[in-house]
């Protein structure tokens, strides 16, 4: 469900973006944290790693990150805050290194979260560097090409309609305060133009 919150938010593209390449910033930490720790070199030839949990805690982090004052409820019991779910979940990854059977799969985890925390700064314009392109299998065409004028004119369209980031920053706020309800429908409109 987690995911469903921060999709509200941003691109289906950089749903996909965070997932995919969270998956494999932690499988690459894996790998080089086994070749690299002597402690593992004696067990690095038997371990494999096995499924998307690397992307999963990045969209994780990635939502605590993006939404920090956004109340969830889990498991109906009490109010909690996206930033405190996922600083549990990183804290419990670390806390596990030294006891846990899957120290690999923790490291796909840690790897995970750091993408998740590098994206949401890149996407927030918070990063002193530009990221490469992570994903060029979502473009719509893998090379270059020059637009034609109606392109241009849309593009420009497009981004003269976008609402400003101060704008949904106050709608942001709201959110972490009275919660998605109390938002109206201009102010929902805004959230999603803002997302495209």
């Amino acid at each position: 469900f987690i995911g469903r919150i921060l999709e509200d938010f941003l691109s289906n593209r950089q749903m996909w973006t965070i997932f995919i390449s969270g998956g494999i910033i932690g499988a690459l930490l894996f790998v080089v944290a086994f070749n690299i720790f002597p402690e593992f070199h004696v067990v690095v030839k038997t371990k494999k790693l096995l499924g998307a949990s690397g992307g999963v805690t990045a969209i994780l982090v990635a939502t605590g990150m993006f939404l920090p004052r956004y109340v969830v409820r889990p498991f109906g019991l009490f109010d909690v805050e996206m930033r405190w779910v996922a600083l549990f979940f990183v804290f419990r990854d670390l806390y596990m290194f030294p006891v846990s059977q899957n120290t690999g799969g923790l490291f796909a985890h840690i790897g995970g979260a750091l993408f998740g925390v590098i994206y949401i700064l890149h996407i927030q314009g918070k990063l002193g560097f530009k990221l490469p392109n992570f994903n060029p299998l979502f473009s719509k065409k893998m090379g270059t090409s020059k637009l034609d004028e109606v392109q241009i004119r849309k593009q420009n369209t497009a981004k003269k309609n976008k609402p400003n980031q101060e704008e949904v920053d106050a709608i942001l706020d709201k959110i972490s305060q009275s919660g998605y309800d109390s938002l109206s429908q201009h102010e929902k409109n805004t959230l999603f133009k803002a997302s495209e």
